[in-house]
């Protein structure tokens, strides 16, 4: 298990994302999110509430490591809301449904990619 980090539980493996979840990132991430899904806990913890820099490759890389934590029968839990610049990255490439942050329509109720 790995040790408890800013805003994950002590009982529940995590991860904090910190300030970024990008290229330059990728391969640190990567090796914690390894050792996640090497661990025998049921579920996972992302911390993403401070992530204000991400790119595409920082997404997918969470994106593929969801769906093998989902593969492995494992659920993933985001802490807190994620920061709003991850939110908008995930909607802009339409993986916030692969992520599970589907988000809330907007402005009038009316969500602007027309779901």
């Amino acid at each position: 298990m790995t040790t408890p980090q800013l805003g994950i539980p002590a009982n529940s493996p995590g991860i904090d994302l910190g300030e970024a979840a990008d290229v330059a990132r990728c391969a640190e991430l990567y090796r914690q999110l390894r050792q996640l899904l090497d661990s025998d806990a049921n579920s996972v913890a992302i911390e993403a509430g401070r992530c204000r820099k991400v790119d595409a490759a920082g997404l997918q890389l969470l994106c593929s490591f969801r769906r093998k934590a989902l593969g492995l029968g494992r659920s993933v839990v985001w802490i807190s809301p994620p920061h709003e610049s991850l939110l908008e990255a995930a909607a802009l490439l339409d993986l916030d449904e692969a992520l599970g942050l589907k988000r809330k329509a907007v402005h009038d109720g009316d969500d602007p990619r027309g779901r």
